[in-house]
């Protein structure tokens, strides 16, 4: 019975440490990513597309 309640007094204080290491919130605004224009080749389909659309 002993060994029960120690064991449950060292799982408490384990656990609010834990529970503070919650991480970090960065308030930086998170910067938007940069379209960027590129040229793909090769077929989609038995021929070739052309002027076709793509994003990935």
């Amino acid at each position: 019975m002993r060994t029960i309640i120690h064991a449950a007094l060292l799982a408490v204080p384990a656990a609010a440490l834990l529970a503070a290491c919650g991480g970090s919130d960065d308030a930086a605004t998170p910067i938007a990513p940069v379209a960027t224009t590129t040229t793909v080749s090769g077929s989609a389909v038995k021929g070739p597309v052309n002027g076709a659309t793509v994003r990935v």
